[in-house]
């Protein structure tokens, strides 16, 4: 009964603590009732489509026999260092089949601070519309590192026609996020989607942030746990794990343990999605073992 009780908590704390962070697409929903501020090839609104559920619409698309080109594309965002990390993607819908011709998203990245001097690009999997389900919304994500050099990105939605007939898409959902990046506080895990850090706090020792562990000079990290260490870094305190459940029930299952009666509270961001989810537990109660399948942390 006590974990029972203990797993619905940590569930309902988690879903009270989702938020969103800043995506830096500009109108990534297309919510304003028109595509402003992006540009494309032949692209308009199209408010008879909707991926978000806002009864909005959407930004559609159309390109000529054999022609690739930016379906959509952002105004130019700077700001950009080498070895930065980017999620990036959304959804795409295409109205009619077109054997050959595809659609995705793309980052190419400048060396210039204007997006001037191409350097090189990314960019997510291009479902063939010949063989892709017609008329339904098909979710792209993909990560790529900014190149050694690059001070600048332009974000695109790709197009390309293989057939005589003009062939449309639609773009919906888009997002462009900053990607974790591993430092002595911060964990990343499921291919960096994931940026999970821990504040603890003491009655004798004061309160900080948690840092990761290593074991005979190695970080306790790997692609999917990621151990915590308060007050000594000899001295184990808590672990966390993330698996990917989505084949099983579209969720990111979270797992958290410990060996500590101190208080501390987890944060997961999503970079992909911008929910930031925490939990805690109070000082004086030993860490329960917690398996949360059912998190706010949502697929794909």
């Amino acid at each position: 009964m006590r974990r029972a009780l203990v797993f619905a908590a940590f569930v309902l704390t988690f879903g009270a603590a989702a938020v969103r962070a800043q995506n830096l697409v500009a109108n990534p929903h297309f919510s304003t009732g028109s595509v402003s501020p992006w540009n494309g090839f032949g692209l308009v609104f199209d408010s008879t489509r909707d991926a978000t559920g806002d009864g909005v619409g959407s930004g559609q698309s159309t390109i000529g026999y054999n022609q690739g080109s930016y379906g959509v594309y952002q105004p130019c965002i700077g700001g950009i260092s080498a070895g930065e990390q980017f999620s990036f993607g959304g959804k795409i819908l295409y109205p009619a089949a077109s054997s050959g011709s595809s659609a995705g998203y793309r980052v190419q990245w400048f060396s210039g601070p204007n997006c001037d001097t191409f350097l090189s690009d990314a960019g997510t999997t291009r479902p063939d519309a010949g063989t892709s389900p017609i008329g339904s919304w098909m979710a792209l994500s993909e990560t790529a590192t900014a190149p050694p050099g690059a001070q600048s990105l332009l974000f695109v939605g790709d197009i390309f026609n293989a057939q005589a007939p003009p062939f449309k898409v639609n773009y919906d959902d888009i997002f462009l996020y900053p990607v974790c990046t591993r430092n002595a506080t911060t964990g990343c895990l499921v291919g960096g989607r994931f940026q999970v850090t821990v504040d603890y706090t003491s009655q004798n020792s004061g309160s900080g942030a948690a840092q990761v562990m290593q074991f005979n000079g190695q970080r306790a990290e790997d692609d999917e746990s990621v151990f915590w260490w308060f007050f000594s870094p000899t001295n184990f305190e808590m672990g966390l794990k993330i698996l990917n459940g989505c084949p099983v029930n579209q969720h990111f299952w979270v797992f958290i343990s410990g060996l500590t009666n101190q208080g501390w509270t987890v944060h997961i961001k999503d970079t992909q999605t911008g929910t930031i989810a925490s939990t805690s537990n109070p000082i004086g109660r030993l860490t329960p073992t917690i398996a949360a399948t059912v998190s706010p942390l949502t697929c794909p």
